[in-house]
């Protein structure tokens, strides 16, 4: 009987110290736009100007990555915006061959989507599910005090539901994802519309 009590107590101060932790962890809002340098000032003038002899508009574009391959393409990726918001799982990349000429896009466009950009989760909400989920993680011993230590990363966004299942169809929704601040994991993409987690990734491959 002893022994059970131990077991108890264990358990609700591990509750405590867990919910706690929900509770003290920071919130930081991120909002991103397709005029957010994230590549260096030589990359960022090389894709531009590959772009614009191909007459591509990029205003609703983000270029993250620049580079040359050992073909002696070029390829330039971006992240796509609508209405406002980033397209979390449908990057486009476009390809120019050896003499700068523009070969092909891979990736689809995306113009609309009939989706406003309103939020329904908080702040708040958006955290416990986060965290409750990090703390149901069996390596969350190694992330859980640095996460709530500093802060997490929230940005409100779309997501192709269909994105990862090989369907052609794309099915948005509103979603939000979930990182610490200057670390790519945990994340979570979590669907504004139900609250349920999309997916979520550990940065552990077993």
């Amino acid at each position: 009987m002893k022994h059970l009590l131990k077991i108890f107590i264990l358990i609700s101060l591990f509750s405590i110290y867990g919910c706690n932790k929900v509770k003290r962890a920071c919130t930081n809002e991120i909002v991103a736009t397709p005029s957010d340098q994230l590549i260096s000032d030589e990359q960022l003038i090389q894709a531009k100007a590959l772009l614009n002899s191909a007459s591509i508009d990029y205003s609703n574009y983000r270029i993250y990555r620049f580079e040359k391959s050992f073909t002696n393409y070029y390829h330039i990726r971006c992240h796509q915006f609508v209405n406002g918001l980033q397209v979390f799982t449908n990057d486009i990349i476009f390809h120019f061959d050896e003499n700068k000429n523009y070969s092909y896009r891979s990736g689809d466009s995306i113009t609309s989507i009939a989706l406003n950009a309103k939020s329904s989760l908080n702040a708040t909400e958006l955290k416990e599910i986060y965290l409750n989920k990090v703390i149901e993680d069996p390596h969350y011993e190694r992330k859980l005090r640095s996460i709530t230590k500093n802060c997490i990363n929230l940005q409100f966004g779309y997501y192709d539901l269909n994105a990862s299942k090989g369907d052609t169809t794309i099915k948005m929704v509103k979603a939000w994802k979930i990182n610490p601040l200057n670390s790519d994991a945990p994340k979570m993409y979590v669907n504004d519309e139900n609250s349920e987690i999309i997916s979520y990734h550990n940065g552990i491959i077993e």
